[in-house]
């Protein structure tokens, strides 16, 4: 507002002044009330921007470029198989009327460096058994249907039935 506008607004009257001030009172508020919504909008962004897998249930796949990287705990003193004590989770075996096909694995040398020939192939003892259950291929079916036309004798126009697939 000009210095010549709010002159006009207080010469007018002191009705016309607390209209005025009435209205900029009430877009003062108004103002406020959207300064305040957009300052907890940005700090939610802020709180967003700011997780990382450190500070939040969000996977370390999901940081952003920026986040500090994760440092390693160092080498652990436990191996990397199952410890000592540890129950297997592996199911049993399947008996060997249900196995469809078994390959035999027989070292080829010792750690002496003796080569085994096929007349040592003599087991000390039952084999380690280790079961591994594959999945069929899946393969697609290709279909095609053939769509055969054929000309009608009372009209003579070209007929094809509809395909099932379309």
């Amino acid at each position: 507002m000009e210095r010549a506008e709010a002159e006009a607004i207080y010469d007018a009257g002191r009705e016309v002044v607390v209209e005025v001030l009435l209205r900029m009172d009430a877009q003062i508020q108004a103002l406020a009330a959207r300064v305040a919504r957009q300052d907890e909008r940005i700090a939610g962004l802020e709180r967003r921007l700011n997780r990382s897998s450190a500070n939040s249930s969000q996977p370390p796949s999901a940081d952003p470029p920026s986040a500090p990287s994760r440092r390693s705990k160092g080498p652990s003193d436990r191996s990397r198989c199952a410890q000592s004590g540890h129950e297997g989770s592996g199911g049993e075996f399947l008996p060997a009327n249900a196995v469809d096909q078994v390959v035999g694995h027989w070292p080829v040398k010792c750690v002496c460096g003796h080569r085994f020939t096929e007349a040592e192939r003599r087991p000390v003892t039952e084999p380690v058994r280790h079961q591994v259950q594959e999945l069929p291929q899946i393969t697609a079916t290709v279909i095609e249907h053939r769509a055969q036309r054929l000309c009608c004798r009372q009209c003579g126009r070209s007929v094809k039935p509809r395909c099932p697939t379309r």
